[in-house]
């Protein structure tokens, strides 16, 4: 899905519903590993090794964020700092728009995909990728004239730089 909402040339949010879709993809794909590995990944309540918390009757499972810090604890990972990325962008994101960022994150939401696969392939191997179902996506250089997109810039000017500056910062550290 996230996949197909950032190829569409008709989605109206491709970046935010990728960037979106990816979070959750990446959480389940993270939950997997740790549910494989016999590690319930939950939070437990307070004082406790052995209660769990629970929400709406399920257990409390762990955040993106959570499932991160722990996959990847004690190392440092270029994977690690993509997906550190996205859960800071997806906070951003949550609330505004993100007109015009697509081609200023492509390499950052390519990467994101690329690493999603290699878990897969890591974790569980090639029986579960999903790169052979995913068509390449054709490219259109002149979809809007110049008024059209000057228009849509100034519109959405406000939140396109608090992102940018956030992936200036990203990228400078």
């Amino acid at each position: 899905n996230a996949v197909a909402t950032y190829n569409n040339p008709h989605a109206s949010f491709r970046c935010d519903g990728y960037v979106m879709t990816m979070v959750v993809a990446w959480t389940a794909l993270l939950h997997a590993v740790f549910y494989q590995r016999g590690v319930q990944p939950c939070y437990l309540k307070r004082d406790s090794s052995k209660i769990y918390e629970v929400v709406d009757g399920e257990r409390k499972k762990w955040e993106l964020a959570t499932c991160v810090a722990e996959y990847f604890s004690g190392t440092t990972s270029p994977v690690e700092a993509n997906l550190k990325f996205f859960i800071g962008l997806r906070n951003k994101i949550e609330h505004s728009s993100l007109y015009g960022i697509d081609e200023t994150i492509f390499g950052e939401c390519q990467a994101l995909l690329y690493n999603f696969e290699d878990i897969i392939h890591t974790e569980f191997g090639d029986q579960w990728q999903i790169g052979e179902s995913l068509a390449i996506s054709l490219q259109m250089s002149r979809v809007r004239d110049g008024s059209q997109g000057a228009a849509l810039k100034r519109l959405h000017q406000h939140a396109a730089r608090s992102i940018v500056n956030y992936v200036d910062d990203m990228r400078s550290s």
